[in-house]
């Protein structure tokens, strides 16, 4: 990002000043590929468009505005939501303990060492191997 568009960014920013090293980051949080702006709004590669909220940069998926290529990628994300919500609803000890025994020799033969981040862990299988 060039330092017309950090100042841009910066601009559109007022809640919550961002420095100049940490604008030339940003990015579309779906496609990593960088912002632009125009008329205020950043705008992905993509056509997605994200808004400043009460000066504070709000680059969630759900807030941005999606166009019709993207709504395949939204249903889609609130269909594994809806099913992970159900997941925890209806989730027993004896369920997780299941799921626990299905990895417990992949982690015996891969430990986990060092940092760790967990993404998509949902009910926490990878966590009960953590040291």
């Amino acid at each position: 990002m060039d330092r017309s568009a950090s100042e841009a960014l910066a601009a559109l920013s007022t809640g919550c000043r961002l420095e100049p090293w940490f604008s030339s980051l940003v990015r579309d949080p779906l496609s990593k590929d960088t912002l632009s702006i125009k008329d205020g709004i950043l705008r992905s590669s993509w056509a997605r468009d994200y808004h400043a909220r009460d000066g504070i940069l709000d680059l969630r998926l759900f807030r941005a505005t999606v166009n019709a290529n993207l709504q395949a990628w939204t249903d889609g994300q609130q269909a594994y939501e809806a099913w992970a919500d159900a997941l925890t609803v209806r989730g027993t000890t004896a369920l997780f303990q299941a799921e626990l025994d299905g990895v417990r020799d992949v982690y015996a033969a891969i430990p986990l060492v060092g940092d760790c981040l967990d993404v998509g862990g949902l009910d926490g299988r990878v966590r009960a191997f953590l040291a």
